[in-house]
């Protein structure tokens, strides 16, 4: 891993910066409080986000700013990643922001937690550091701030240990024995749970031998009753057949009986029938009798009379016509005798002509009564010869009614005698279909009174079926109780065996179960056997070959670097068991409180320098063990103390170290310096 740029945009005192990170040694210079530990927080924060207790969001983010952001661009395998990550100021506190990740020029957005997944992933760190909030791998390999080192080594070696244990991985070990206590202790209990479930197995065996010999028995009896059942019923059918045969058989005798009884009453109809015709043939015959004698059809035919009536009819038409024409003459000659008498009357006192007012003459007057007398004479020789001719025709016409009204009579004496005659005829016809009838009557009589023989013949053949279908009913009925007496048997035992059946596959199924249970039981003992006795005690043999192999190259690189550190003679270091330094001056043990500044710093140092490669060696696939950052190493140290970190430099033959340092001196060691500088609360980068 090589880190080659840090972009810094409102991160504690730094407002826009941009830090390029040289490879070899790099020395981070400025004044107390210039930004040096703010770009190694914010190379902490690039890569891993806010970690709760070491990064928090408030610290990274500038004072009354809103937003920033932190870009990382790094090199590992040949590739260049660069990792973006904002943080944004809410009303109640700072959060991170989606991320950026760019590999090889190719970006993608992450959330924080995917962001942190991708870099574990890039650094080849272990995955479980994903849920944890701190990252000791990290701490121990790249950046560990001095204070915190000598906290480690000044505080409870119990903390110390479990903490280094989590740094080398070795605590995977306690965490496979602890789980194995709890596994054990669950095994157990579910051991003797088991071991309770299955202790009443051999009863619910000797229960099973029991219900199977009931079951057989039960077979037994129930194929008994079905083989008698079946009987009854084979029997029963038989009977049945019979029954439904008797009972055809009845209903044919019920059938004859209603064909007798109607039989009978068609006779007695028939015979009555024939009664009563020969009753009303014998009326006929006497009424025809009758007719015959009393009534003689006239020898006028109706066609005669009918025309002769219709001539008569004319003449007295026309006598009326003539009649009425010479009354009408007579009344027209009255008329003009009468104005002529007037006339004469009038002729006769008139003095004057009441025209021309001229006299009339007597002369004239006698003509004109001569000419009116001639004139009367003549209409009552007319109304004379007139009046013969009406009482001629007056006589005539009389004597044409008096023929009419004889006609007439004729003619109603020859309808009734042609109704007489109709009557004669339909008596006739009555007669012969009476005498059709009776003939009729008497055939069906026949036929009747055989056909009643007949039936009587086929009922008295049947008379016994009655008692037969009886007979035959109450053995039926006997059958059929037994029947059910046998159905119901076979009925309890098929829910006996089927219940018992039931019972039986229950108690096999629950004496599997237990049997599975049982062999459970018996494996988990014997995994229980194995975890005490082979795996915890090859577990404690792994544990403590790894333990000793890291204490020992700890505690070589431990005293090699402080043998660079510190020079002095008698003067020597060593870890006990717990990875507590151990001085040594002269053979005589000193306290890490009682060292010098110089030498507290270079035992820190030393330890920390052995830390870091102890780790490297441990976790060798992880791709950040050519690149330190160290802190303040030098805080304390003599000008001799501080020309022996040049060889420590030499020494650790890394791909890039930078150095976090206030002392000019150093910056003659290193092959690249960074200058820092602060003015008005804001750092700047020369």
């Amino acid at each position: 891993m090589l880190f080659l740029r840090l972009v810094l945009h409102n991160i504690r005192s730094y407002v826009d910066a941009t830090i390029n990170f040289p490879k070899g040694s790099v020395l981070l210079s400025g004044d107390v409080g210039s930004g040096k530990s703010t770009i190694l927080l914010a190379v902490e924060f690039a890569l891993f986000g806010i970690n709760r207790g070491f990064i928090s969001g408030s610290t990274i983010l500038r004072n009354g700013a809103s937003s920033g952001f932190v870009r990382l661009t790094f090199e590992i395998s040949g590739k260049e990643i660069c990792i973006e990550r904002h943080l944004k100021r809410t009303s109640t506190s700072v959060s991170q922001d989606a991320g950026i990740l760019t590999v090889d020029g190719v970006s993608k957005e992450y959330t924080a937690l995917e962001l942190r997944q991708r870099i574990l992933d890039i650094l080849s760190y272990p995955p479980d550091l994903l849920t944890k909030s701190k990252s000791l791998v990290y701490r121990y390999t790249i950046y560990t701030p001095q204070e915190e080192m000598k906290h480690i080594l000044l505080g409870d070696k119990e903390v110390r240990l479990t903490t280094l244990r989590k740094v080398f991985g070795i605590d995977k070990y306690q965490r496979i024995k602890d789980n194995a206590s709890i596994f054990l202790t669950s095994l157990r209990g579910r051991t003797r749970e088991l071991s309770g479930q299955v202790s009443d197995l051999s009863q619910k065996k000797q229960q099973l031998d029991g219900l199977s010999s009931q079951l057989n028995s039960l077979k037994e009896n129930l194929a008994s009753v079905t083989k008698e059942l079946g009987r009854i019923q084979n029997t029963l059918f038989s009977l049945l057949e019979n029954y439904t045969s008797l009972e055809k058989q009845m209903q044919v005798l019920s059938s004859l009986q209603q064909q007798k009884a109607l039989l009978e009453q068609e006779y007695t109809q028939l015979h009555k029938g024939l009664s009563t015709q020969m009753g009303e043939l014998s009326a006929v015959a006497s009424s025809l009798l009758q007719l015959r004698e009393q009534h003689i059809l006239p020898e006028t035919s109706a066609e005669k009379l009918s025309s002769e009536l219709f001539s008569l009819n004319e003449k007295i038409k026309l006598s009326e016509q003539a009649l009425y024409e010479d009354r009408l003459s007579i009344h027209r000659f009255q008329t003009f005798k009468q104005s002529s008498e007037g006339f004469l009357s009038h002729i006769s006192s008139l003095s004057s002509c009441p025209v021309c007012r001229q006299e009339v003459g007597l002369s004239h007057k006698k003509e004109v009564h001569a000419a009116e007398s001639s004139k009367i004479i003549s209409y009552l020789a007319g109304i004379s010869k007139l009046e013969g001719k009406c009482k001629k025709n007056e006589e005539d016409l009389a004597a044409f009614r008096l023929q009419q009204e004889n006609l007439r009579e004729s003619e109603k004496q020859l309808q009734v005698a042609l109704i007489y005659q109709q009557h004669i005829f339909e008596q006739e016809q009555r007669e012969k279909q009476l005498q059709g009838q009776i003939f009729s009557l008497n055939e069906q009589l026949k036929t009747a009174s055989l056909r009643q023989s007949e039936v009587s013949s086929k009922i008295d053949g049947l008379s016994d079926l009655q008692a037969r279908i009886q007979s035959l009913k109450h053995e039926i009925d006997t059958l059929s109780l037994q029947e059910r007496e046998f159905a119901l048997k076979e009925n309890t035992l098929s829910v006996e065996i089927r219940e018992t059946g039931r019972s039986l596959l229950e108690l096999q199924s629950e004496i599997s179960r237990k049997e599975a249970i049982s062999s459970l039981a018996s494996r988990l003992s014997l995994i229980e056997q194995w975890v005490l006795q082979y795996f915890l005690s090859v577990l404690d043999v792994i544990e403590r070959h790894v333990f000793s192999k890291v204490h020992r190259d700890f505690d070589v690189l431990f005293q090699k670097w402080f043998s660079i550190l510190v020079a002095e003679e008698g003067f020597s270091v060593r870890l006990d068991s717990d990875f507590t330094p151990l001085i040594e001056q002269n053979s005589h043990d000193i306290d890490y409180t009682f060292l010098s500044g110089g030498e507290k710093t270079a035992c820190a140092l030393s330890y920390r320098l052995a830390l870091n490669q102890v780790i490297n060696n441990v976790l060798s696939t992880i791709k950040t063990n050519d690149v330190i950052i160290l802190d303040e190493p030098t805080d304390g140290f003599s000008s001799e103390q501080l020309e022996r970190v040049r060889y420590v430099l030499e020494e650790l033959d890394l791909q890039q170290v930078i150095l976090v340092s206030h002392e000019p001196k150093i910056e003659s060691f290193v092959n690249n310096v960074i200058h820092l500088r602060k003015e008005n609360h804001v750092s700047f980068v020369d």
